[in-house]
């Protein structure tokens, strides 16, 4: 009866919205998803002779990918294919076939123990804890607010005083020094800390402020992690990575858009979030070069994601510049914003285009995780969250420089960000070229031939023609910022 095939990736936006139209027409498919089976793109690079996914196929007959799908069914085209389809039989050609065997899995990470709190007599994890801690105060939570002393502000914190008597109120706690020594316990372990980092606990009028509620836009701190790695810095990405996926995918509608407000307050998000404090144990300086390129190059992608559900989605150019230039994460000794992760470390520490100057000085310690000579292919990888950004893609430290090929190939197929006019003699290219050319050549026909090599079939003899027949005109197509956010949550410390 004839089958639908759909070529997919998890988590990609494109996909879900070729798979609703289906789901809509009561249309059966069948998925071969890149991510579960990573073997499967060499056939459907075969069969389709296109690097990007979604791939569509009716039987074999190749529709392309999610908007050709939609043209096809805006046209009236797609139905009448689809009842040729159903009245063939199912396709032969053994690549459209999904392996009958499981995908492969990822293997369990060491899960951290939760330290225990003993208060009042009785034993607390600090997910319990925090749980009692942050509801709000008529609920019994503890005396969280913003304060001032000598005219300065002190957002979120508490009163130390205050919480001596909280403890010994909901907790049992049968007298002041018991609570003071288990308050002490509490910011040994960092779970709160004083304000300005110059007192330990004190049964006074001093200010300290939750772990959590420190500095939201660094973004993996809400726990302070103690002690080394447990696991691979890869295993924990890739696993990061699918727990953020998941809560998100939950919170997105059929078009792709997410509602970020409602994934800031699922208790999956805040898992998550407890979760990215193993990325403070590990460091750049120790993975090899393409470790740690395609680690920087997942991590920046997952960071994004991960800043419009904690701080929110930036709302105009200027929230934009102040966006990428504040979230960051901590990874070792260092802090290091999405900036600093491309232009200082995957870039070689070039200049970024808004700046003369470079992220990390002369003296800089991260000099050390700089990722020397820089690869112009991460342009075609990175994704801040915009509609005109390359797709989202996973990288691995065993094949993150074929991985990085394939990249650049879809991303010069797509004529949004590659195109040729012969007749006119012009190259239209995304602006991404523009921005960073230097990283391409010293001219637009330095840039042409270094992305020559990633086109490919008519594609690639029209820019040959263009190259060798004399000057051409190079236009830079405008720049879509619009991104997938349905909604945002309370945008903070400015944004």
């Amino acid at each position: 009866m004839g089958r639908i095939t759909v070529f997919s990736i998890t988590n990609c936006p494109h996909c879900k919205k070729a798979k609703a139209l289906f789901s809509s027409k009561m249309w059966d498919y069948v998925e071969i998803n890149l991510t579960d089976y990573p073997e499967k793109r060499t056939d459907m690079i075969a069969i389709a002779d296109r690097t990007s996914v979604p791939q569509i196929f009716f039987n074999e007959r190749h529709l392309g990918g999610a908007s050709d799908v939609e043209a096809l069914d805006e046209s009236g085209l797609l139905d009448a294919m689809y009842a040729d389809m159903v009245a063939a039989g199912d396709p032969s050609d053994p690549r459209l076939a999904k392996p009958d065997y499981p995908p492969k899995v990822d293997p369990a990470l060491v899960v951290a123990e939760e330290e225990k709190f003993c208060i009042g007599g009785q034993l607390y994890s600090y997910s319990e804890l925090m749980e009692l801690f942050l509801r709000p105060k008529v609920k019994g939570g503890v005396d969280i607010d913003d304060r001032t002393y000598h005219l300065k502000k002190y957002p979120r914190c508490f009163v130390g005083e205050d919480f001596t008597t909280y403890l010994m109120k909901n907790f049992n706690v049968p007298n002041r020094a018991d609570a003071i020594q288990a308050a002490k316990q509490l910011q040994v372990s960092r779970v709160f800390h004083h304000v300005v980092d110059e007192h330990g606990f004190e049964d006074k009028k001093l200010f300290y402020r939750f772990q959590v509620h420190e500095d939201m836009t660094l973004l993996n701190i809400t726990k302070v992690w103690n002690g080394p790695a447990l696991n691979a810095p890869m295993a924990v990405l890739n696993s990061l990575k699918k727990q953020l996926g998941a809560v998100v995918s939950a919170h997105s509608d059929s078009e792709g858009l997410v509602d970020y407000a409602a994934v800031n307050t699922d208790p999956k998000f805040k898992e998550f979030q407890a979760n990215t404090a193993e990325l403070q144990s590990f460091s750049l300086a120790s993975m090899p070069v393409d470790m740690c390129k395609a680690f920087c190059i997942n991590l920046y992608n997952m960071m994004v994601i991960h800043a419009y559900a904690q701080v929110g989605v930036p709302a105009n150019s200027l929230q934009i510049l102040r966006f990428f230039g504040k979230i960051a994460y901590r990874l070792g000794d260092f802090e290091l914003t999405c900036n600093e992760i491309e232009n200082g470390v995957l870039r070689g520490n070039r200049s970024p285009p808004t700046s003369p100057f470079k992220y990390f000085g002369k003296n800089d310690p991260r000099q050390s995780i700089v990722i020397e000579g820089g690869d112009h292919r991460i342009h075609f990888a990175l994704n801040c969250g915009a509609k005109s950004c390359p797709a989202v893609k996973n990288y691995t430290a065993e094949a993150v420089n074929e991985e990085l090929r394939i990249a650049a190939q879809g991303f010069c197929e797509e004529d949004s960000n590659v195109r040729i006019d012969v007749s006119q003699r012009r190259l239209y290219l995304s602006k991404i070229l523009q921005w960073y050319g230097a990283d391409f050549g010293d001219n637009h026909a330095e840039v042409a031939r270094t992305i020559l090599p990633y086109c490919r079939g008519q594609k690639k003899q029209d820019l040959e023609t263009l190259l060798t027949g004399g000057k051409f005109k190079t236009v830079f197509n405008t720049y879509d910022w619009s991104n997938n956010a349905k909604t945002s949550p309370e945008r903070k410390f400015g944004f």
